[in-house]
């Protein structure tokens, strides 16, 4: 919308606002189900940050995680008792390699590593984090890590009510953090832009 050398593009806002309200609600509703903890769904889009490179997504997260885990301490609740910042890193690092790229032999050496990985920290951690497995290779339409851990779930979420509830959930955040990242990034460059053009820019 623009008025005399005003812009507003505040629509991007208002379209995060009402998705972020939708995808990080706090309870389950008709309209809107939940299976996923709020924590776990903030983990996922903190992962998801890390992947996109998005330091404004990664700092609003962050802060979300920190709230939550003060939250969950003074309610006596036990969570976070891990190194969530550099496992969900070092997580996301052992993701990026894209199955496709590699020979069938180096995938087979990429999936043990990354078992081994996997079961090591899952032990220690509050989390499952073949759900950032997940969660990126559905970022990047990553079909062969997308179909190994999906029978990742299948072998061990598969006899669970909550399955297909929780592939929803984290769909939903995927969704979520590519309109951010993407909007986060082209705020500074329409910014530029209109000011260059002497408008006023509203985002």
């Amino acid at each position: 919308m623009s008025n005399g050398n005003t812009t507003d593009l505040g629509i991007f806002s208002e379209l995060l606002g009402e998705m972020h309200t939708h995808v990080f609600a706090v309870k389950s509703s008709e309209f809107a189900p939940i299976t996923l903890p709020l924590l776990w769904r903030e983990y996922l889009a903190f992962a998801l940050a890390i992947y996109y490179q998005c330091e404004i997504c990664e700092e609003y997260h962050t802060k979300a995680i920190k709230r939550l885990l003060e939250k969950a301490a003074k309610a006596g609740e036990e969570a976070g008792q891990w190194d969530w910042e550099t496992v969900i890193v070092k997580t996301v690092t052992f993701t990026r390699l894209k199955g496709a790229d590699i020979s069938p032999r180096e995938w087979g050496e990429w999936v043990e590593s990354w078992t081994r990985f996997e079961n090591f920290h899952e032990t220690r951690s509050d989390f499952p984090l073949r759900y950032i497995a997940f969660v990126v290779a559905l970022a990047r339409a990553d079909e062969k890590l997308l179909t190994h851990e999906w029978y990742e779930f299948i072998n061990k979420e598969g006899g669970k009510d909550g399955f297909a509830g929780a592939v929803r959930d984290i769909v939903k955040v995927m969704a979520y953090m590519k309109a951010a990242t993407a909007i986060n990034r082209v705020r500074p460059i329409l910014k530029k832009l209109f000011v260059m053009n002497g408008t006023t820019f509203n985002l």
